[in-house]
């Protein structure tokens, strides 16, 4: 459903998406205890912005993956684009909200979505990792209790 949504953006960058440990046929679904409208808008916004910044041609990639001892999800996302000025990620992971002037103006809106979306994750017991990939590009980490 989610990934749908950016149909259009995925066709005309050509670009592709691998899903990695997503529950099939028989298989049991992934149980959040979690705000589904806070945690689709947190996912939609990572998604915006790995579409956004992939290159070209390149693939985002999507793991989810069910950990234990306590029960937890987690869910990385992953793109081959832009990287991220080291000072932002380290602010965005540090939970505070991007200066003026850091970014450039087109964006510091993602600064400010990625920021608020820790905020949404941390607040429903989860932790929320941004980093830039050594081959370029940069991930996504998420981690959510389990249901």
């Amino acid at each position: 459903g989610l990934i749908l949504q950016f149909g259009e953006e995925l066709q005309k960058k050509r670009l592709t998406v691998e899903r990695k440990g997503w529950p099939t046929a028989g298989d049991s679904p992934y149980m959040l205890t979690a705000d589904r409208q806070l945690v689709q808008s947190v996912l939609f916004n990572v998604l915006n912005n790995k579409v956004r910044y992939a290159f070209p041609g390149s693939e985002i990639q999507i793991i989810l993956e069910r950990l234990a001892q306590p029960e937890r999800v987690l869910l990385r996302i992953t793109n081959r684009g832009e990287t991220i000025k080291e000072s932002l990620v380290a602010q965005v992971n540090r939970g505070e909200v991007p200066v003026p002037g850091e970014a450039g103006q087109d964006l510091r809106h993602v600064h400010v979505n990625l920021a608020l979306a820790r905020d949404i994750i941390e607040s429903h017991g989860g932790r929320f990792h941004l980093e830039n990939l050594s081959y370029q590009g940069a991930a996504v980490t998420i981690i959510l209790p389990a249901a």
